[in-house]
Parts: structure tokens; sequence; C-alpha cells
């Protein structure tokens, strides 16, 4: 092709060149443009379609373990913040420990009926560490004053490696004060799930996609009278 041909375009197009061989390769970029673009949208609706059949067919709920524990430590900062508006002051933290602890053992013979109101109240925030939620792993829920929590303190458990070294913030930590304490042992799970739902997604699309390339394949008509038509310029 010479120089001249290279450069020759529909605006200024060059002496001696057929019309129809200038126009032939825009046409063909223009067929394989709109035959890629049907199959990739074609291929992109099945995926996402196949993604939530796989997440409604194989959705499963839970498990729960970690989001209870969360309510349940939350449910004795609630309480133990009721106490503090109604008496003024928190107990010390080797008090509430000490009491939570028994509970959670299944000892309550520390809750006196006889006691003052405000031991008595004290004796049930305790009594809420009775709770098969809250006994996810070898060691009780634990008080602590913290800046993190938006009423200045809260309970936490100390994760399964039964060490908190930041009061209720490890990574592996579930604590009163956010629900994201829990995101640790919730993020692993997603991740499969995810993976799961994707590869179904691709299986699903996959059939689509060779449909599509096949269905919007050029025909040998169509090429022999794009040929024709590149030889008998108008």
């Amino acid at each position: 092709m010479t120089a001249c041909h290279a450069a020759c375009c529909r605006f200024a197009p060059c002496a001696g060149v057929p019309p129809a061989l200038r126009w032939v390769s825009y046409d063909v970029g223009r067929e394989i443009m709109k035959r890629w673009s049907i199959v990739l949208i074609a291929t992109a609706f099945a995926f996402g379609l196949g993604w939530q059949v796989a997440s409604y067919m194989f959705k499963t709920l839970g498990p729960h373990g970690w989001a209870n524990a969360y309510m349940a430590l939350h449910q004795m900062q609630r309480e133990l913040l009721r106490y503090k508006e109604t008496y003024g002051a928190l107990p010390s933290k080797d008090r509430i420990d000490g009491f939570v602890a028994q509970a959670w053992e299944g000892d309550t013979s520390f809750y006196d009926l006889d006691s003052t109101a405000e031991e008595q109240y004290l004796h049930y925030v305790a009594m809420l560490a009775d709770n098969d939620r809250l006994r996810l792993w070898d060691s009780p829920p634990q008080f602590t004053v913290t800046t993190d929590s938006p009423v200045g303190f809260g309970f936490f458990l100390e994760g399964q490696d039964g060490i908190s070294n930041t009061n209720g913030q490890d990574p592996d930590d579930i604590n009163s004060w956010s629900i994201k304490s829990t995101s640790y042992y919730y993020r692993p799970i997603a991740r499969r799930r995810a993976t799961r739902d994707g590869i179904l997604a691709a299986l699903i699309a996959l059939p689509v996609f060779l449909f599509a390339v096949a269905k919007t394949a050029p025909t040998r008509t169509n090429n022999d009278a794009q040929q024709v038509d590149a030889g008998n310029p108008v």
C-alpha cells in the first residue's frame, strides 16, 4: 500500500482508490465492535444473574455465635449504664469482674434479696453473664474502661487465643461497643461464600458466552457480500 493509500480516509479520499475499499475496513471494525459488545453485555448479564441465583439458592444464615455474644455483651453494657445513671458512679473493676466471673460459671449465690437496691442491681447486671452465648471460649467477660466505647466503658471477651493485649480491641476480641469486633470471624466466611457464588456464576455465564460468540459470528454470506461490494465501487 502506498503512503497515499495508508493516509486516505473518508474526509480526504485519495485519488484512484475505490470508495468501497476505503470503507470496508471501517465497516469490519464496526461489526467487530458491535459483535463483542453484544457478547460482553450478554455474558455480564448472565454472570450477574447467576450470582444472584447462586446466592439465593445456597444462602446460609449464620453461624450466629459471635453476633449473639456481641448482643449479650451489649446488654450487659446497657444495664451497667443504667446502674451508673441511677446511682451516679460505677463499682470498681475488681468488684464487677468478680461477680461476672462467678455468674459466668453458673454460680449466682451472691444474689441476696436482703441486700440494698444498689447491690441487687449490680448483681442483676452480673447475672446477665450466666448466658451460654458468652461461653464461646474458656474465659468470662471482662469489664474495662475505654474511650473506644461511646459510654466510656464496656465488656469484652478474650478471643480464641485466650489473650487480650488491648482490653477488647485485639482483632479476635469481641466487645460490647462495636458489632465490627465480630468481623474477624465473619470475614473469612464471607470470602468463602463469595468465591463459591462467583464460581457458580461463572459456570452459568460460560454457556451464554459461547452461545453469544457463536450466534454473532459473521457468516460466509456476509463476508462474500463485503468482498463483492469492495470489488464493485459505486
